[in-house]
């Protein structure tokens, strides 16, 4: 997508060519498009729910029904409420690619470019979750209170415990998906623009 191409484009010092892609995202019953955001429902009719924003990359949802979504192409995480308007819950990010509620309650954002992770109280109470990564792209939780984040560019997994502590878990090759499962964690690879490949770690 988008941020990681210019991410490669940038550290290589290349002209920025025109991209074009298309892919599916297996979010259960959400669609993203690069403008909008689609509701689909079991009996198969589709809800726009809203419009206007900018690459929308991922999303999550509060008790109240609020939409959070990362919005990569304006820097900012947009609030969509339940009635369909649309507003900046937080401006001027750096790249926000991935964001999710963690078990505290508090959003966590994190920013490709910068190498960040953010946690959101709420938009004026942040603090820094995480950092010195290359390039967060993808969390995950454990009910033990570790925080799983990949750092795409740097190909590895990291676990960051509940004192801070950044910890390798594994290396992979470009990890952008993450997830937890019984099993372990599981992480799609994306090691170039337009290539993607599966892969699991188990977690100690």
């Amino acid at each position: 997508h988008r941020p990681l191409y210019d991410w490669y484009l940038d550290q290589l010092g290349i002209h920025h060519p025109q991209q074009i892609e298309f892919a599916r995202l297996n979010l259960t019953y959400t669609v993203m498009s690069k403008r909008r955001l689609l509701l689909l429902v079991r009996d198969g009719q589709v809800t726009r729910i809203a419009s206007g924003l900018l690459s929308p990359h991922d999303l999550d949802v509060d008790p109240q029904g609020n939409v959070y979504v990362a919005e990569t192409g304006s820097d900012r995480v947009a609030l969509v409420s339940p009635s369909g308007k649309v507003s900046a819950y937080v401006d001027g990010l750096d790249g926000p690619v991935d964001l999710a509620f963690n078990l505290a309650g508090e959003l966590l954002v994190c920013e490709l470019r910068s190498g960040r992770v953010l946690a959101f109280k709420s938009p004026t109470a942040r603090r820094v979750f995480a950092s010195g990564l290359r390039g967060p792209h993808g969390l995950a939780f454990a009910k033990s209170g570790g925080t799983f984040v990949n750092d795409w560019p740097g190909s590895k997994v990291v676990k960051v415990g509940t004192d801070g502590r950044i910890d390798i878990l594994a290396k992979v090759e470009g990890p952008v998906g993450l997830a937890l499962a019984p099993s372990g964690i599981f992480t799609s690879r994306s090691p170039r623009p337009g290539s993607c490949r599966g892969s699991n770690r188990t977690a100690p």
